[in-house]
This record gives C-alpha cells, structure tokens and sequence, in this order.
C-alpha cells in the first residue's frame, strides 16, 4: 500500500470517528432536552394544580360566609283588567309576587349580613340561604344610599364569619376570588385581576375596587377574597358599555346590566365593582347603631377646577356662608387634605360627621384664605 493510500485510510477513520462522537452527542443532547422538556410539563402541571386546590381551599374557607338573598316584591293589582299582558298571577286574587335573587356577607359575630340596596330594594319580604341549605327570615336594619349599603338582621345561632382582609393592601394586578349567589342551587365562583381603584359619581364616599372578572346579576352583594382566603370587598355594581350592533356610535353608560335593544344585537364590555370591605364595615356598624349614617353638609355646589373645586353656588344659612365662602372661590384644601376635584371635595366632607369642625383652604382672586366651618347634617 503507498504511503498516500494509508494517509488516505487513516484520514476516513478519523473522519468516521468525529462523526461518530458527533451523533453521540447530538443524541445525548436530545434526550436530555426531551427530559427537560417532559420536567418542565410536569412541573407546570403541578403548579396549576397547586393553584387549583389553593383556590378549593379559599372558597371551602369562605362560602359559609357568603349567603343567598330572596327578596320578594308583593304588587296589588286593583282588578284583573289592570295586569299587564303576559302577567301570571295568582288565581285568586291579581297578585304578583316577583322575587330577586343576590348575594350577602355576613359581616361579624353578631351574625349581620350586609348587602346592596339594589338587592332588597322595594322588598315586602327578604329570606336569607345559608350554605348549609337551611332559610330563614331577615329583616332590614338600616340602609345608606350614598354607599348603596343595606344590613341584615337575621336570628341564628350559628353565625359563620371568615377573616376579614385588608382591602387598601389590594392594588393593581392583585389576584381575587368572587363568590356570590346565582339562579340555581350552586353558587358562582370566578377569578380575575384588579386594575385599580375609581371613586363613582354615583357613589364618591368610597373609591371602588375595580375588577376585570365576570359577575352575574346574581353576585351582586357577593364576597371578594384575596388569595389569603380574607374578604376585601362587596360586589357593588358593574359598569356597562353596551351599544346596538347596528349603531356602533351610540354607547350607553350605567350603574347597571343593559337591556337587549328592540332591533339588533347588544353588544359592548362591562367592569365589575367592590366596596372596599373597612368601608362597608363602617358603615355596617353606623346602620347597626343608629339605623342611618348621619354625614356632614358643607352647603355648596361646586365643580372641578384646576387643581380645586370651584363653587358655583353657596346655599342661604349653610356651614359654607356662615364661613364667608363665597362663589368662584376655589376649595383647594379640606382639614389638610388637598383636594383636586369635585368628587374628592365630596368625600371628605361626606365621610366626616355633623358637627365636625374643619378648616378650608380657598383661592380667591390670586389669594390664599382659610376658612373655619363646623359642618351641618345632610338631609
């Protein structure tokens, strides 16, 4: 063999062998990769399980907390002429009895459960369900309108009660639990996120837990949970943006569920609301003690501002012209609290008691006056 055949050999064979190593690796690197990949899998499955018996748990630790509320609306018809189409009434008398289901807490050891006003509003009688099946009669103990906040007296003996969280350690993207009543014998439990906090114009006494997660009309008044398995909220409201498919342009905004339009199909996205769960409390405990909750009155109409609320009308014999607050003076600060619009102004007076003493900072004509005002009783 001349020496450049066996140089030839002895080439190949190394070549061979390179080859060789290099589909061992390759095949080495796959299979590891493959393991990887099936760890991986398994190791996401288990962390979706872990979630799914964390989220078991919250609910089996709150659900006896959260109950199911009737409230039936008896309405008279003075002869049948009077029933509208498609009415059924009873056979022996036109009488109409029309029920609402939604949702409640019970809120403390007492075994007082609060609600919304839109649940047992208008309502001759209210049942309370508990989650243990057995119903018993409630009766109203007080109801405010400005929070749109009823509580519930009902006589057991075995009142549940889960621990109460607090609700301004909840922010942006914190992950919550709703658990509320629904049209059926199972409740309704959803996930979501909170975007934030809102205060209302219908309701400026609080700023609102905003939710991006599905309510059903039957959850209202239902229980929002962090993920320590306490109640931070009361389902308050959701917030419609509804429009006919076929007039795209025209969009409606309301404290409420939309109705479908005559033509065309509803279409549009809601937010859901809690109530901050240390306000309901206070409130709960003021309609417990005096059956209302008595708030301030400062006496003015007033609008935003650049960086206030501006008066526009001071009414006769009110806190506010006993003060010397005139209109077109600027509210720019309230008991050291500043204050940048209407709604803020609105708050802070509302949320103090009558006869409380504050000082108000004013801007008039480029100058900065202060004000003392003791506050009188909103009617």
């Amino acid at each position: 063999m001349s020496p450049q055949v066996a140089v030839y050999k002895e080439d190949e064979r190394q070549h061979k062998m390179r080859n060789e190593r290099f589909n061992t690796l390759i095949s080495l690197l796959s299979t590891a990769l493959f393991c990887t990949t099936i760890s991986m899998t398994f190791a996401a499955e288990s962390v979706l399980q872990r979630m799914e018996q964390d989220f078991q748990a919250i609910i089996k630790l709150v659900r006896p907390s959260v109950v199911e509320i009737i409230a039936t609306q008896t309405v008279h018809f003075p002869n049948r002429q009077s029933v509208p189409e498609g009415l059924q009434v009873d056979n022996r008398q036109p009488v109409y009895h029309y029920k609402n289901i939604g949702s409640g807490i019970i809120i403390n050891t007492a075994g007082y459960i609060v609600t919304t006003g839109g649940v047992i509003d208008k309502a001759n009688t209210i049942e309370v369900k508990f989650a243990d099946g057995k119903l018993h009669q409630a009766k109203l103990r007080g109801f405010d309108a400005m929070t749109d906040i009823a509580v519930l007296e009902v006589e057991r003996h075995r009142p549940f009660q889960t621990a109460i969280g607090n609700a301004a350690e909840i922010g942006a993207g914190s992950w919550v639990v709703t658990i509320g009543s629904s049209y059926g014998q199972s409740p309704t439990f959803s996930f979501g996120i909170v975007s934030g906090l809102e205060i209302l114009p219908s309701r400026p006494f609080y700023e609102a837990i905003k939710i991006n997660t599905s309510v059903t009309p039957g959850n209202t008044g239902g229980a929002v949970v962090n993920t320590s398995g306490e109640i931070i909220g009361l389902i308050a409201a959701t917030l419609a943006e509804s429009y006919p498919s076929s007039h795209p342009e025209l969009i409606q905004q309301s404290i409420a569920r939309p109705s479908f339009p005559e033509n065309g199909i509803l279409m549009g996205r809601e937010i859901s609301f809690a109530i901050p769960i240390q306000t309901v409390q206070t409130i709960a405990e003021q309609l417990i003690e005096h059956g209302k909750v008595p708030r301030g009155r400062l006496g003015v109409w007033v609008e935003s501002d650049i960086d206030g609320a501006r008066v526009t009308e001071v009414f006769e014999n009110s806190p506010a012209q006993k003060a010397g607050i005139l209109p077109q003076d600027v509210i720019f600060e309230f008991n050291g609290i500043p204050v940048h619009t209407f709604l803020e102004l609105k708050k802070l007076v509302g949320t103090l008691a009558p006869k409380t003493a504050v000082t108000i900072k004013i801007r008039r004509d480029g100058k900065h006056l202060q004000r003392n005002v003791v506050l009188a009783e909103m009617k």
